[in-house]
């Protein structure tokens, strides 16, 4: 959804009624003699000359009638004139909301191409405004308070970071909206979340990781987008629904390696699956209080369960061999039978050891897929090492 570009509106504009006089010396005629012709009378043929009165469909036909200037030329004029008297009021009201919109960090926006660039303040307010899809601060307090109050659960005092965030999730939600999606079947959803935990194990490619995961899930009424990440947003994925019948997850590439992908994509699946409707999912960084809730920790487990059992992963790791300092001592070849037993991406296996502090984070990154986004689009950075057989 992009706002086309408003077209020209003069700062000081003429009212209809300018041109009917014009016409009216131009042939030589009294107001008086129009409104005997029109059958109007005189007052009200004064009150539109001096733009006191509007020119109704109704008038312009009657003026085109007696003057033989069509009726559209007159709905024009007037139709003209009353979009620059809203116009000019709104301006004057866009000017004192310069203030709030310093908040919002409109200069990434104009960067990313997310907004068209202004540099009159009113305009960029306005710019911002229609982004949002509000019509001022005060709706947007109505719309995104709701939104980030439900998600950080905590009270409405609004910082840079909070504008960012809130930016950043209403250009997924534009993205998604122009997904076009099957309605949601949550039985359908589930049996393809199945299929896109095999894509884990596949060759790494911007097609798989965009286009094949993305038609998985707008076949089940789940629109899948990527989003790149604007300064002060500290988000790895966000969840929500835009209808009764339609899902949207939003992914970031943090950290930009596809085991925290997969992980991000089954959390946020897990709040489509598992909870409300009503509610916005943000997958913050650094906000622990947040990430305890019972609904993070639900998530959680959704994601580690589904592409590691819980199990599973205690054997592996309990039948590993020791090192010196009585730790398991993972082997290249360890690792890649196990994900291969399981039907997944080595890297997925790393990043889950990596996680449960049993591996350090610095040992057998080679395993990752180094992703990136350009252009709104995935692109393979590096390509993790190969197992082979």
């Amino acid at each position: 959804m992009n706002t086309q570009e408003r077209h020209y509106v003069p700062d000081l504009p003429t009212h209809p009624g300018v041109s009917l006089l014009e016409t009216l010396e131009n042939l030589q005629m009294s107001q008086a003699e129009l409104a005997d012709r029109m059958g109007r009378p005189r007052k009200t043929i004064n009150e539109i000359i001096r733009g006191k009165t509007a020119i109704t469909p109704e008038t312009a036909l009657q003026l085109e009638m007696v003057l033989g200037i069509s009726a559209s030329f007159w709905n024009k004029r007037e139709s003209d004139y009353q979009e620059a008297l809203a116009w000019m009021q709104q301006k004057t009201q866009l000017a004192q909301w310069v203030d709030w919109v310093n908040q919002i960090p409109y200069k990434d926006l104009m960067k990313c191409g997310w907004i068209q660039n202004q540099t009159n303040p009113s305009e960029i307010v306005q710019a911002v405004l229609s982004f949002f899809g509000v019509v001022s601060p005060e709706q947007w307090n109505v719309i995104w308070g709701n939104k980030l109050n439900i998600a950080f659960r905590r009270s409405i005092s609004y910082s840079i970071d909070d504008f960012a965030v809130a930016a950043w999730i209403r250009k997924a939600e534009i993205m998604a909206q122009e997904i076009v999606c099957e309605e949601y079947d949550e039985g359908k959803f589930r049996k393809a979340l199945d299929e896109i935990r095999l894509l884990t194990s596949e060759q790494p490619s911007a097609e798989l990781y965009q286009e094949r995961l993305g038609n998985l899930c707008r076949e089940c009424g789940v629109a899948v987008v990527i989003v790149p990440r604007i300064n002060k947003v500290s988000v790895f994925g966000v969840s929500q629904w835009l209808s009764p019948r339609k899902a949207m997850i939003a992914l970031s590439l943090y950290f930009k390696t596809d085991d925290i992908f997969w992980y991000t994509f089954f959390h946020e699946a897990a709040h489509i699956l598992l909870h409300s409707k009503k509610d916005v999912y943000i997958d913050l960084k650094d906000n622990d209080e947040y990430a305890s809730s019972m609904l993070e920790m639900q998530a959680n487990e959704f994601a580690r369960d589904i592409l590691i059992p819980q199990d599973l992963l205690q054997h592996f790791i309990r039948t590993r061999n020791l090192t010196s300092q009585g730790e398991p001592f993972f082997d290249e070849k360890d690792i890649c039978r196990f994900a291969r037993q399981l039907g997944i991406a080595p890297s997925v296996v790393v990043g889950r050891l990596q996680y449960d502090q049993v591996l350090q984070p610095r040992y057998k990154n080679e395993f990752k897929t180094m992703l990136d986004i350009e252009d709104e689009k995935i692109v393979i950075k590096r390509k993790p090492i190969n197992c082979g057989e």
